[in-house]
């Protein structure tokens, strides 16, 4: 209920903002910082054009249901890893380690966090 309520809330602000800007954005900062000094040495006029370009937008419920399907299994990843980390957990609660197994178990997770990162960059 309340994450709909939250969507209800953020389709009223997305079409509230629409309305409002006209479906004008400001040009991104590179391109507009290129263009502001190639009008400056062609003394071309700044205009409404200049700063502002005009784009039709998706509606909100198009792309609601993409983030969703991110956000899931953005969240099965972290369920998945947190799993693993409690298996572990529980394998060494109240259970003397020798110092030695202790260090290359750390070591283990150590490297696979870093494979787990390289391979996000990757997917990216």
């Amino acid at each position: 209920m309340k994450q709909q309520k939250e969507l209800n809330n953020a389709v009223i602000h997305d079409e509230y903002f629409r309305k409002l800007s006209d479906n004008y954005f400001f040009k991104d900062e590179l391109f507009l910082t290129t263009q502001l000094i190639s009008s400056l040495i062609r003394h071309n006029k700044f205009t409404v054009k200049t700063f502002l370009h005009n784009h039709d937008l998706k509606k909100f419920e198009d792309f609601y249901s993409h983030i969703n399907q991110v956000n899931q299994v953005f969240n099965e990843s972290i369920n998945f890893r947190i799993s693993r980390q409690n298996e572990i957990r529980r394998v060494l609660n109240n259970k003397n380690i020798e110092p030695k197994i202790e260090e290359k178990l750390f070591n283990i997770i150590k490297k696979m966090k870093l494979i787990y990162l390289l391979i996000d960059l990757r997917n990216t």
